[in-house]
């Protein structure tokens, strides 16, 4: 398996300061999947996250939490008052070649009127990973640093940097933890950091930005298996963080699905294993809560170039019903059936149980075509209903072809929560939000200059 098929969700690479070189970064693309999935957050094909481009991501729903620090969960809902929010902080990725530079900016209006204005954010000279309280209080972690930064929303609307907690006595190298979502609120007075450079969960303070204690993730090791960690979700006082396997023999796609379920109440953790899929990369949540795990595109990308190895599992989607701790027997969902047999990968979160998965539209796939094809601009969006995804898959309007390095999260807007899918250029140079408001007929939104992040409410 070459190289590409250890990309991220959104592929990124070290970073360097590039806010001052705006007109040579909307003019270049990121040629650095080779490692990692898409910008700042990523998803999979069976590389690191699609920044991996061929491993997997995202997903939702608020945990029932009142702590007086404000969350955002693992999926990416804001899970603040349903009172009317005036003001958002959103993350963003500037890309050169081989580099991101990471941004954070307070935006007063997320339709397509809005704008994000560079001289106004706070740059993170580095690749970064962020989490945001609704209290506007920003926790993030840092390429090549071991630290985790926070940063204070005041009332001029400016950020300022108050704290770090330096995880280097736990052997942390980075805290970028992959451009996952590993920095997870858990109440006023504890926050997880999910290591996976040593399979551990790092506990510390928020307030006081002091380490507590640490347990650990060994359990997602499989013998014989190289593994990359994916985005976590939030059930109510449980994260469950999956894993994707490549065999070390050929580096081809595991039948393996393993979730580690952490119970926040007394720092324990349960492992369980599904072998019905592979290159699981992405989570959403239907609405009752229940987490569905789909796999990444770049898998079914390698299975039409011939580069999957003789028996490559097939891409899919699974589900782990809410409140349990096992992989739904009686659920499977062969994503390529979804299309009559084409290629189908990727899982964005929509609103009232709705999703959405990638399919490509292009040419043939082939050996020598196959990175071209995940990283270009010759996929629809298809709307599908969780739990009745062969009947309702139909194309999304309003929307376009698109490059499958996207993502999804839902925040508040005018008191109700509204569900937004991220669309990017090939190149990276550019990007914006689609309100999904309408599950089949998606409206523009806010446009960034760069990969755009999450937007959070701050109350």
């Amino acid at each position: 398996m070459s190289n590409f098929m250890r990309e991220m969700w959104w592929p990124r690479g070290s970073l360097v300061s590039a806010l001052g070189l705006m007109a040579i970064i909307i003019s270049s693309g990121c040629g650095d999947d080779d490692e990692r999935d898409g910008p700042p957050a990523d998803s999979g094909s069976a590389d690191a996250a699609m920044l991996d481009a061929a491993r997997g991501e995202d997903a939702k729903t608020p945990p029932p939490i009142d702590s007086g620090v404000g969350v955002v969960d693992a999926a990416g809902i804001d899970a603040g008052p349903q009172q009317v929010a005036k003001r958002w902080i959103a993350g963003g990725w500037l890309t050169t070649d081989d580099s991101y530079t990471g941004f954070l900016t307070v935006v007063k209006d997320l339709s397509a009127a809005g704008s994000i204005d560079l001289s106004q954010v706070v740059e993170i000279p580095d690749d970064m990973t962020h989490t945001v309280s609704d209290q506007g209080v920003v926790y993030v972690g840092i390429n090549d640093k071991p630290t985790i930064e926070r940063w204070v929303l005041g009332s001029d609307d400016k950020l300022t940097k108050d704290g770090e907690v330096s995880l280097r006595t736990r052997g942390i190298t980075s805290t970028l933890g992959g451009g996952r979502n590993v920095i997870q609120l858990v109440d006023a007075e504890r926050a997880y950091y999910f290591d996976n450079e040593n399979l551990q969960v790092i506990v510390f303070h928020p307030l006081r930005m002091e380490i507590l204690t640490a347990f650990s993730l060994a359990g997602m090791e499989a013998e014989g298996q190289e593994h990359a960690l994916n985005f976590i979700h939030r059930d109510g006082n449980r994260f469950i963080l999956t894993a994707r396997y490549w065999s070390l023999a050929d580096e081809s796609s595991s039948p393996l699905v393993r979730a580690a379920i952490v119970d926040s109440t007394n720092d324990s953790v349960t492992y369980v294993d599904d072998t019905r899929c592979g290159n699981v990369a992405f989570n959403v949540t239907d609405s009752a809560g229940n987490l569905y795990l789909g796999s990444h595109p770049g898998l079914a990308v390698s299975i039409a170039a011939g580069t999957a190895g003789p028996n490559p599992p097939k891409p899919c989607i699974l589900r782990i019903n809410k409140g349990q701790s096992t992989f739904d027997p009686s659920y499977f969902v062969e994503l390529g059936q979804l299309a009559s047999g084409g290629v189908v990968g990727g899982l964005l979160q929509g609103i009232d149980g709705n999703a959405y998965v990638f399919q490509y539209t292009g040419s043939g796939i082939t050996a020598d075509n196959e990175r071209a094809t995940l990283r270009g601009e010759d996929w629809a969006l298809a709307r599908i209903k969780l739990g009745d995804e062969r009947s309702t898959f139909a194309r999304a309007n309003g929307i376009g072809a698109v490059t499958p390095y996207g993502s999804s999260f839902s925040t508040n807007v005018n008191g109700k929560i509204v569900p937004f899918i991220i669309g990017v250029k090939a190149d990276f140079s550019a990007g914006r939000y689609y309100d999904a408001s309408d599950a089949l007929n998606l409206k523009e939104a806010l446009s960034f200059p760069g990969f755009p992040g999450h937007a959070h409410a701050v109350y």
